[in-house]
């Protein structure tokens, strides 16, 4: 009878978690690790805010789920509220830095390669200016 009671208010837990602050579950959080990481820099600037605010949105809400803040509770058969023990706050909080340094890294890796598409971007350009002003300078004299 406990274990129905405890499943029932888990299960009211991420129904209401995943509804009010439109969190995205592991799968979802996953695949846009894997749009970040793979992100062409050529899309950078049009495709990178979304991603990084859906991955924002989800560690806020993981650190307060492991904050104790959506806390599920259950009631026991003596009517004693239950909450998350002090071993689970510590996995929550390796799993969510776990996670953070991931996005950390595939943010930068994403960024970097951005950089590094502008930066020959740029030269390129800077070498077409260079051989036009040569041209330029060879029809004077």
């Amino acid at each position: 009878m406990a274990g129905n009671v405890y499943m029932k208010i888990y299960f009211l837990f991420f129904i209401t978690l995943s509804v009010s602050a439109q969190v995205l579950n592991e799968s979802e959080v996953t695949n846009h690790l894997e749009k970040l990481e793979k992100l062409a820099p050529e899309k950078y600037v049009n495709e990178i805010a979304p991603i990084r605010e859906s991955l924002q949105k989800y560690l806020l809400t993981k650190k307060r789920v492991c904050q104790g803040e959506f806390t599920p509770r259950a009631i026991t058969s003596n009517g004693d509220a239950q909450k998350i023990n002090e071993t689970e706050k510590k996995a929550c909080f390796q799993e969510l830095k776990d996670f953070e340094g991931s996005f950390i890294e595939a943010l930068y890796a994403c960024r970097r390669r951005y950089l590094e598409y502008n930066h020959k971007v740029q030269l390129e350009e800077l070498q077409k200016v260079r051989e036009i002003a040569l041209k330029d300078l060879k029809k004077k004299y």
